[in-house]
């Protein structure tokens, strides 16, 4: 088993190489039985890339020998598997995908109770190690079970937003999830769109999914110049990060939209704490506070940032990466 695949805030490698099914077995056991999680059931969902499937076969069968109940939410996006975990109960959950990487790459997302993330300093690096020792099974077995979200998380969407707007979005979900889950989302608005690529694609025939890169954006560039006024938007391939373009093509800052996002927040819910990465520009803090607000600079990482928002109950946190 590779060692390497253990990352900061997940597992990811490429498969089968470095990830493989005897490798998910492994995580999945050491999940169960590392103390981690306490009661039933672990939450489990995947994307849409060829080896998706078969890892969470062998991670599942290592949750249930590690004596876990599993619920099985099919092909679903990473926000979709963190709600997922509130509606359902769950213990802890897993998402198995490699979200903005490359089509040879996969991994797991892992996390507690409420989708609280689980990174190398609050689990992880239990995980890997009870892993490459190959923990021993419990004796009780475990059971999966299929339960989809897709109808409550469509509803969760519905009764909080309610958006109208003349001008034409065009979005890219580079045939990653969120094209799966999206045209659902937004027949609860009144929003008029153009969308690219939304069949889910584990080969992502027509770029990567990942907004990073200024080459993945010339499809949604040249589709916005030829909707004159349209803005566009590109999701990477598990649906946590996006990226916006403006009318003339220009992609927007990730620190600009939090300031964008949280100057919105801010005048329509009241004041609140906005927290933002440190690599961002200082005009970040300053439109948060022109808008009552106050804002915290925090250590890059959605793990610590998600800490932080629960400590300081903030009303938004946004990075420069699109997260």
């Amino acid at each position: 088993m590779d060692r390497s695949i253990f990352k900061a805030y997940d597992i990811r490698g490429t498969y089968p190489d470095q990830l493989d099914e005897e490798a998910a077995y492994r995580i999945g056991l050491a999940f169960a039985t590392s103390g981690l999680i306490s009661g039933d059931p672990v939450v489990v969902g995947r994307d849409m890339r060829k080896s998706s499937d078969a890892l969470f076969s062998a991670l599942a069968r290592g949750l249930t020998d590690g004596g876990k109940n599993v619920v099985d939410i099919g092909r679903v996006t990473t926000p979709m598997l963190y709600f997922a975990v509130n509606v359902l109960n769950g213990a802890g959950g897993v998402m198995i995908t490699a979200s903005h990487n490359p089509a040879r790459y996969n991994g797991f997302k892992l996390v507690r109770e409420q989708g609280i993330p689980i990174s190398a300093t609050t689990g992880l690096a239990e995980i890997e190690n009870r892993a490459l020792e190959c923990a021993a099974p419990t004796g009780k077995k475990g059971s999966v079970r299929q339960e989809s979200v897709e109808d409550r998380y469509v509803e969760f969407f519905r009764q909080r937003f309610s958006i109208s707007r003349d001008r034409k979005t065009i979005i890219d979900t580079g045939n990653g999830m969120v094209g799966a889950i999206l045209p659902r989302v937004l027949a609860t608005q009144d929003i008029p769109y153009n969308g690219l690529f939304f069949t889910p694609d584990g080969d992502f025939p027509n770029h990567e999914a990942n907004p990073l890169k200024e080459e993945n954006l010339e499809d949604l560039r040249r589709e916005v110049r030829a909707n004159p006024g349209s803005v566009g938007a590109a999701f990477d391939g598990d649906g946590d990060r996006v990226a916006f373009i403006d009318e003339d093509g220009n992609l927007v800052r990730g620190d600009l939209l939090t300031a964008l996002i949280a100057s919105h927040l801010l005048d329509t819910r009241g004041p609140g704490t906005i927290i933002y990465d440190l690599r961002s520009s200082r005009v970040v803090p300053e439109i948060i506070e022109a808008h009552g607000g106050r804002p915290i600079k925090t250590r890059v990482g959605h793990s610590f940032i998600k800490a932080l928002m629960r400590k300081e109950k903030a009303l938004f946190a946004g990075e420069l990466s699109f997260h």
